[in-house]
Formats: C-alpha cells, structure tokens, sequence
C-alpha cells in the first residue's frame, strides 16, 4: 500500500475507531521560560463569557504547523478545542478553574501538552493583574509600541524580556498576535477568524 494511503487510512481508522484519543488529568501549573512558571489563572468575572475561533501558525525550532482553535468561556469553564486545518479532532482542553482535563489524538505524540496552548492564551487575552497574581518568579508588563500594544514577560531577576507579545491593534479581542520565546525558538501568530 503506498505511503500516502496508508497515513489515510490510519486516520480513517482512529476517526472511526476513536481509539486515537487519550484523556489525562494535567497538572494546571507550568514552566513557561527559565525560571518561571505559570499557574493557571481561576476563571474569574474580569474574564468575560466569550466565544471565539482563531487560527494558530506556530513556528517551532524550524518546523510549522497549523491549527484551527475554538476557544469558549464562561464562569465555570473554558474549553478550547483544537482542529487540523481539514477539520479532524487534535485535542479538547477544559479547565474549571481548578482542574484541567485534557484529551488529545495520539498522533500528536506524548510530548504535545494543549494546555501550554491555554496558558499562551491567558497571558495573551486574560488581564495582566489577573495573570500577574499566578506567576511565579515572574511578571507581566504591559507598554504601547509604534505598531501596537506589547506585553512582556519578565522573570523577576532578569531585565530580558522572556516572552514578547505583540499586538497590531488596540482592540485586542480582534488584534492578530505574536507571541515568541526567543530561548525557545517558539514563534505562535493567533488570528481571529
């Protein structure tokens, strides 16, 4: 059987099957740069209910990938459920505030965590304050650039930005992002679609 339709028909099979998928209980607190990590933040009223769909072209140590992400909160839950650009199921994260249940297809291998994806998000979208108080050995800044708002993440003995988040417009539950680690050769753009 050529290559081609053999990777074909093992996606067909594990979309069928659904034995692709495998649902973890994950740890809600993370390292995000040398010396710094995150919990996530508690799903609180300055984070409004939302409903948004954005494509995500991460760029990492060379190699791209694309994905489509729905990202949907509410007082009691956020969950964001991640999609090959022709639709199949990669992953679907749901954090309550105090526990993250994650279920992710095998292909993507043991290493891919989609809750990092969800902490990239809270450091893009949820207030600074809020994301401040969960930072530990860090902090969050924000500052206005000629092309748009930035916000930088700093461990706290360091004056090197660790993480650069860029923004192009002010508005930025509409804004395309940019977010990189430099030590990390990661590289994440979040269009709103």
């Amino acid at each position: 059987m050529p290559r081609l339709n053999w990777i074909a028909f093992l996606l067909l099979a594990c979309i069928i099957l659904s034995g692709c998928t495998t649902t973890k209980v994950r740890q809600t607190c993370m390292p995000l740069a040398s010396g710094v990590d995150y919990c996530l933040a508690p799903l609180s009223a300055a984070v409004s209910s939302d409903n948004r769909t954005l494509q995500v072209n991460l760029d990492v140590k060379g190699q791209s990938h694309q994905l489509l992400a729905q990202l949907e909160i509410n007082a009691k839950l956020a969950t964001l459920v991640g999609l090959a650009p022709l639709g199949n199921a990669l992953f679907t994260v749901t954090y309550d505030g105090q526990q993250i249940n994650s279920q992710q297809n095998r292909l993507l291998g043991s290493e891919f965590k989609a809750e990092y994806l969800l902490a990239m998000l809270q450091l893009i979208y949820w207030p600074i304050n809020d994301v401040n108080q969960h930072l530990q050995q860090g902090h969050l800044v924000s500052s206005q650039d000629t092309a748009g708002p930035v916000r930088r993440l700093y461990a706290n003995d360091s004056a090197v930005a660790a993480i650069e988040i860029k923004y192009n417009s002010s508005d930025l539950s509409q804004a395309q992002v940019q977010l990189m680690i430099a030590d990390a050769q990661f590289n994440m753009t979040v269009t709103p679609l």
